[in-house]
């Protein structure tokens, strides 16, 4: 099975090392040429959706409860009972779990999930690794490299904690 993959890439490839390509390039590396065939072997539809634009505000808990039934009907029809997994900011995280609290028979944890979205994944990674790297040493071996000066590389390190800080004041 392995090899009858590599020997269609070869045999793809030959026409262009021998030189009797018609100087078109097709697929000359390998992984271009299995993406494509991945891709063409499965042929899964593309499901997207594109929700109309709230002329309420966002932060509104009427707002948030009918963007989630919007959601969970869709989902509904598209994939059945599955959970939704909605990821929001903090205020509205906030709001989406009072509405859960509030509603538990609809919006209960088995049938919804509301998570932060990636700034706030993104800002934990950030102070998790700069806490893992404080007191290991890096940072003299980056400064001393010449690839960043000491400044730098303390922001560099700080910057999940900056970051966490200043949410804290805007929210």
């Amino acid at each position: 099975m392995f090899w009858r993959k590599e020997e269609r890439w070869l045999t793809n490839l030959m026409p262009s090392i021998v030189g009797t390509s018609d100087g078109i390039e097709k697929n000359l590396s390998y992984a271009a040429h299995h993406a494509r065939e991945n891709v063409a072997s499965q042929k899964l539809p593309a499901i997207n959706a594109i929700l109309p634009l709230l002329y309420a505000k966002s932060a509104d808990s009427s707002t948030i409860k009918h963007g989630v039934d919007i959601v969970s009907n869709i989902t509904k029809l598209l994939n059945g009972d599955q959970v939704l997994v909605i990821g929001v900011d903090q205020p509205l995280f906030a709001i989406g779990k009072l509405l859960q609290w509030n509603f538990p028979l609809k919006y209960d944890i088995d049938k919804l999930l509301f998570m932060f979205g990636t700034l706030h994944i993104e800002m934990d990674f950030s102070h998790v690794v700069g806490a893992f790297l404080e007191n290991s040493g890096w940072t003299l071996i980056v400064i001393n490299s010449g690839i960043k000066n000491a400044g730098a590389v303390e922001a560099l390190l700080k910057v999940g904690s900056y970051m966490k800080s200043y949410n804290k004041i805007l929210f």
